[in-house]
């Protein structure tokens, strides 16, 4: 996509290249929160979601509501940027939340995702 010849709004551009530059090639996917998204690009929380809400309206991201495992608080959204890379794809339906488990050893932290059922849809490493 060409930012420069689309009909995006500066808003809506300003928050996909946040949420661009978050992008981690391990995981296929970025989680700034929303707190970071507003501080990064000077936007209220109210405009950053509108943003988002219109973005994936326009096909140009997706997102997965993720929980911690063992607590159940919601941790944010996961982005997911399809247009700019193929493989970047949600690990469940739209709509579905996942669940995150992160074991911490000596040399990466390994992160897991569970779908309602249960079922691990996605895990990766990273190095510390």
């Amino acid at each position: 996509m060409d930012l420069e010849q689309s009909d995006l709004s500066t808003h809506e551009k300003f928050v996909l290249v946040a949420i661009a530059d978050h992008f981690n090639v391990h995981a296929l996917c970025s989680w700034p929160s929303q707190s970071t998204l507003g501080r990064i690009t000077g936007m209220q929380r109210a405009t950053v979601n509108r943003a988002v809400k219109e973005l994936r309206t326009m096909g140009l991201i997706k997102t997965t509501q993720v929980f911690d495992l063992e607590d159940r608080t919601s941790l944010g959204l996961l982005y997911f940027l399809p247009e700019f890379d193929p493989l970047s794809t949600p690990f469940v339906p739209e709509g579905e939340p996942v669940w995150r488990e992160v074991v911490h050893n000596f040399e990466t932290s390994e992160y897991f995702f569970f779908n309602e059922k249960g079922d691990c849809v996605h895990e990766f490493q990273l190095p510390k």
